[in-house]
């Protein structure tokens, strides 16, 4: 990582000053000939560092590309695919690469791709569309997907192809500690939002769409006006949309959920609006 121009000088202001010869330059204004030097040299070696973080991260997207056959590899090509009802999307064959001959991001379908390794040496691909609101693809959809995955995947892995409706994740028992200066509903509101977003991304942040306890806690908690979590008692739920509420199985470290995405509790009465007690921070309890 690139470091400040002031960071750059310091280091060489102090390898002047440990120098017998040059020890003798002790002058602190910032207009001394000595000290624009290293002011000039220190921006030169900085811009050459933001350069090279640049370049070393496009070599870094570059790699994650050209290695198929990795999670990371597959998610993104899942994410490529192109749909339209009426021109079908048919892939060729460049260079090795399997593409479109027009790419044409209007026409990407998939929004998020879960990707599991099963034990019977299968790959599970699991996918949602959808921004706003998540859902699965249409049965016209997702045959077109796997066929699709059949072009793009690595040599000898099966890959199977499942779009299901979201699973919920309520929270029970969750106590909100705000900060009194803050008004509470507005909080409460920042804090759902910032639990869905977490939701959203679960599929994009890692390949099993797996919903970890303590990242809940934490995305609740980084929400300006939050105080503290009283994470104690609290205990997330999941459910799939299958099982009516308030059923679904506990959270306790980490859940993946079966739909490869999830949403929070729709039900009513299980809501995070219902299920969130805010609470003023001076009756946190000192235990």
């Amino acid at each position: 990582m690139a470091r400040t121009i002031a960071v750059i000088q310091q280091e060489i202001i102090d390898a002047i000053q440990a120098d017998p010869t040059l020890s003798g330059l002790t002058s602190s204004s910032a207009v001394a000939i000595w000290r624009l030097v290293t002011r000039v040299v220190a921006a030169g070696i900085e811009t050459e560092e933001q350069l090279n973080d640049v370049f070393r991260l496009e070599l870094e997207q570059i790699a994650r590309e050209a290695v198929p056959g990795t999670d990371d590899w597959l998610q993104r090509r899942v994410l490529e695919f192109q749909y339209n009802a009426t021109s079908p999307q048919v892939t060729q064959v460049v260079d090795g690469r399997v593409t479109y001959p027009v790419v044409d991001a209007a026409l990407r379908v998939v929004t998020r791709a879960a990707i599991k390794t099963q034990s019977n040496n299968r790959t599970l691909v699991k996918v949602a569309k959808g921004t706003t609101t998540l859902g699965p693809l249409t049965s016209d959809e997702l045959i077109a997907l796997s066929g699709y995955l059949s072009r793009v995947g690595f040599a000898g892995i099966p890959i199977d192809v499942s779009s299901q409706q979201a699973d919920r994740v309520r929270i029970n028992n969750c106590i909100v500690y705000y900060l009194r200066q803050y008004n509470p509903a507005t909080v409460k509101a920042a804090v759902i939002v910032a639990v869905e977003t977490y939701l959203k991304d679960i599929s994009t942040t890692n390949f099993n769409g797996v919903v970890v306890r303590s990242e809940i806690i934490d995305a609740m908690q980084a929400v300006d006006g939050v105080a503290l979590i009283g994470s104690s008692t609290l205990s997330p739920i999941i459910r799939t949309f299958a099982v009516a509420a308030p059923g679904g199985v506990a959270i306790l470290d980490q859940r993946e959920a079966q739909a490869g995405y999830a949403i929070t509790e729709d039900a009513a009465g299980y809501d995070l609006n219902t299920t969130i007690t805010m609470t003023p921070d001076n009756l946190i309890p000192n235990v």
